[in-house]
């Protein structure tokens, strides 16, 4: 009897906090399209924050200008949608905390390009679909999850989302896919100017383009405090493809997952330091990891043999199944 007391109390509590949340029904304001709706909408939110409920705004829809978002405490929510974004993009603003776009099904309802019914965004235009932030300020709190992004038809150096000196980011359970042929595109870009970047990214798909993931910053600025836990990153082989690229980063942790079909898998640059990949899988890549001048402890454990690589760097190493030793640096 006490247990149920205690359960009640907790539910009872929860849907009271619930109730007093402000929801704004996205399809109740004025608009002849997905974007005016939703900025119509964006405009009511008070300054303490809202719940935004788009799910109402389903099948076909389209942007006509681009989704500019400055305000804190917000969560956007998706249904199932096929969003037509052109070459509009959304963007949240530097210095904006806690703004969250929740999808209606893992993935964006997309996987192995057998069907849709989800939350399915394509973008045709230049630049990033998607961009949080800036190096002039600190952006805490975004998150984005279960969400498909198709970049596949925008420009050949076209970015799927971009994260500038976003802190305490999370990004779960989304699918970005990009161009099927050689070509620039970023699909996930972590760029730590300004400060720094660092986060989480859970099971994230990305597909084609020419970098899966990079971590990048300028001057002495980093990404840092960075955990990935499974992804799967898929290319096509082709000269010059990246998977994962540690171009500017330190003490970021990548925990299991694929990376498959990259001319290389994992790229450290000549400012990655202090990278662990822990239990990674790799196939079917020109190498598997590489690093460069200037490259210095980072750590690869995985349980595959016959690891391919170059080593170029001071005290990076790598664990498998064949070998557990300093690595000397190949000609």
């Amino acid at each position: 009897m006490l247990r149920r007391f205690v359960l009640i109390g907790v539910v009872g509590m929860f849907l009271t906090q619930l109730g007093a949340a402000q929801v704004l029904y996205a399809d109740k304001t004025p608009g002849n399209d997905f974007s005016s709706h939703l900025l119509a909408t964006l405009k009511t939110v008070p300054d303490e924050g809202a719940i935004i409920d788009a799910r109402n705004l389903g099948g076909k829809q389209t942007l006509s200008r681009d989704i500019n978002i400055n305000k804190s405490n917000l969560s956007i929510l998706l249904g199932v949608v096929r969003l037509n974004m052109g070459k509009f993009h959304i963007y949240v603003a530097p210095g904006t905390q806690n703004v969250a776009f929740v999808g209606a099904t893992p993935f964006g309802g997309l996987m192995g390009g057998r069907s849709y019914g989800g939350t399915y965004l394509t973008f045709t235009g230049d630049g990033a679909a998607v961009s949080v932030g800036a190096a002039s300020d600190n952006t805490l709190g975004f998150s984005w999850s279960d969400i498909a992004l198709d970049i596949s038809g925008a420009s050949s150096n076209a970015t799927g989302i971009n994260l500038a000196r976003s802190i305490d980011f999370s990004i779960y359970r989304s699918r970005i896919s990009g161009f099927y042929k050689p070509n620039n595109q970023v699909l996930l870009r972590l760029d730590g100017s300004g400060n720094y970047t660092g986060g989480l990214i859970e099971s994230a798909y990305l597909m084609n383009g020419h970098i899966g993931l990079q971590l990048t910053a300028i001057g002495n600025f980093a990404v840092a405090n960075v955990t990935v836990i499974h992804p799967h990153i898929v290319g096509m082989r082709d000269t010059g493809s990246i998977g994962v690229d540690f171009v500017q980063c330190g003490q970021d942790v990548v925990i299991g997952g694929d990376l498959e079909n990259w001319d290389v898998a994992y790229h450290f640059g000549a400012h990655a330091a202090e990278v662990a990949l822990y239990g990674v899988r790799y196939e079917a890549n020109n190498l598997d990891a590489k690093f460069e001048s200037g490259s210095r402890h980072n750590d690869i454990f995985t349980p595959l043999v016959g690891t391919k690589f170059v080593d170029k760097g001071t005290e990076n190493a790598i664990v498998d199944g064949e070998r557990i030793s300093r690595m000397i640096p190949l000609k």
